[in-house]
């Protein structure tokens, strides 16, 4: 038990990570998106 805890408790911050980095891609990729509609316009 101990040990699964262990496991979680390090690949939570891993897990958190990528995720943090593929919000911030997306978020990123949408404000580019934005900023070409709003100057085509």
């Amino acid at each position: 038990v101990l040990h699964l805890l262990s496991v979680r408790e390090h690949g939570d911050p891993h897990l958190r990570g990528a995720c943090g980095k593929l919000l911030a891609k997306l978020i990123q990729t949408t404000i580019h998106f934005l900023t070409l509609l709003s100057l085509s316009n």
